[in-house]
């Protein structure tokens, strides 16, 4: 599953920490879509079992009016454990910051394994395949 969350962490983790008791859900895994949010609260995706997905928004420089946000999202990184991270798009939008206000494409996302690698002091070859590898995982139909 691709749990899409935007300013909502808290509800999305209130939900997934308190299931209906009804239909016998099982274990969940999937991956929180383009996350943004910071370290603690990825923390709390990482202990139910989810994935934490990275997009454009990594290589954006800090903002004026918010500069924290990003930097938060850094730290996750920089802790995210690597066999639980998945590189991905949110094509069309959100293009990383070499192809800012171009239409997003999923081959940009080579942008966001370099960024990652940066951070994480690897190389770009090691994030590329471990990415690829926790994708397989996930994702068991890709071969």
């Amino acid at each position: 599953m691709s749990i899409h969350v935007r300013d909502a962490y808290n509800e999305v983790l209130e939900i997934l920490q308190n299931p209906p008791s009804e239909g016998g859900r099982g274990v969940l895994a999937g991956v929180i879509h383009c996350y943004t949010g910071n370290w603690l609260t990825a923390q709390k995706f990482l202990d139910l079992g989810f994935y934490l997905g990275f997009a454009g928004v990594v290589t954006f420089p800090p903002k004026k009016t918010n500069p924290q946000s990003q930097y938060d999202l850094l730290e996750v990184i920089k802790n995210c454990p690597l066999d639980r991270m998945l590189v991905e798009t949110d094509a069309p939008y959100l293009a990383p910051q070499a192809y800012r206000g171009q239409r997003c494409e999923p081959w940009m996302v080579e942008e966001v394994v370099k960024k990652i690698s940066d951070i994480k002091g690897a190389s770009f070859k090691e994030i590329l395949e471990i990415t690829i590898n926790n994708s397989k995982k996930l994702f068991i139909k890709i071969s």
